[in-house]
């Protein structure tokens, strides 16, 4: 066994993970749709504090709700354009953006952990949807690569069917004729 073989002990591997994601970064940060997302996930947290100080306990109680539930469209919206990673780490910053509304304007008795769990939830469900995303869109990909294989194996058969020396007769069940090449018609004396 010689050292090139040897992998690095597990918890190295597991250190360069956060840093493959963090070198992503500065290119990540020149993208426009990143900003987009961050400024998604600001105006959520935003209705969602001013939904809080607003709105009066207990009557619209569900209309407090939908506003965690709106952190979905950031986390989506990252789903589509960096998969689960950038899903996660949105998911993320949305749990970081509603810690200070958790700790200062959920006071009463087991307020926070209620809202504590609807963020998770939220940021739960965002992953399980980016998961499903980025399944859907590598068979998308898996699709469009069978159909560019079948358009050029489609080209190869017809530049052969079309160039070939020899005369070629396709035919139906019935014995008509539905192609014939262009040699065909010359060794045939038929047009």
């Amino acid at each position: 066994m010689t050292w090139a073989t040897i992998s690095p002990p597990r918890s190295r591997r597991l250190a360069r993970v956060p840093l493959r994601y963090l070198a992503r970064l500065p290119v990540r940060v020149r993208d426009r749709h990143f900003w987009y997302v961050q400024i998604l996930l600001v105006a959520v947290t935003a209705f969602h504090t001013f939904m809080e100080l607003r709105l009066p306990s207990g009557r619209y109680h569900g209309l407090k709700e939908m506003a965690v539930i709106l952190y979905l469209l950031p986390m989506a919206y990252a789903s589509l354009l960096y998969g689960w990673e950038g899903t996660l780490l949105t998911g993320l910053g949305a749990a970081v953006l509603a810690t200070p509304n958790i700790i200062f304007l959920h006071r009463g008795e087991f307020e926070w952990a209620a809202e504590l769990v609807e963020v998770a939830v939220v940021v739960v469900a965002g992953t399980l949807l980016a998961r499903q995303v980025e399944v859907e869109a590598k068979l998308r990909r898996a699709a469009e690569e069978a159909t560019r294989r079948l358009a050029l194996s489609e080209a190869e058969y017809k530049d052969l069917f079309e160039n070939a020396a020899d005369a070629i007769l396709v035919f139906a069940d019935d014995g008509t004729i539905v192609s014939a090449n262009p040699a065909s018609s010359t060794l045939t004396d038929f047009p």
